[in-house]
């Protein structure tokens, strides 16, 4: 008997899993950096208007 060997193709795509926690907490994170970004220039926008306000 011959034996046949099953040579699969393959297109070179994979499927990559998507790991949704990692996602979440990157996201997270980068709305709290905003946040920080949001709240250092509205002091620093209040302590320059402070100083040379007046």
């Amino acid at each position: 008997m011959e034996k046949q060997t099953q040579m699969r193709q393959s297109s070179g795509a994979k499927a990559i899993a998507i790991d949704h926690h990692k996602m979440t907490t990157r996201y997270r994170l980068l709305r709290l950096q905003l946040l920080v970004a949001t709240i250092f220039s509205a002091a620093l926008a209040l302590g320059l208007h402070v100083i040379f306000g007046r």
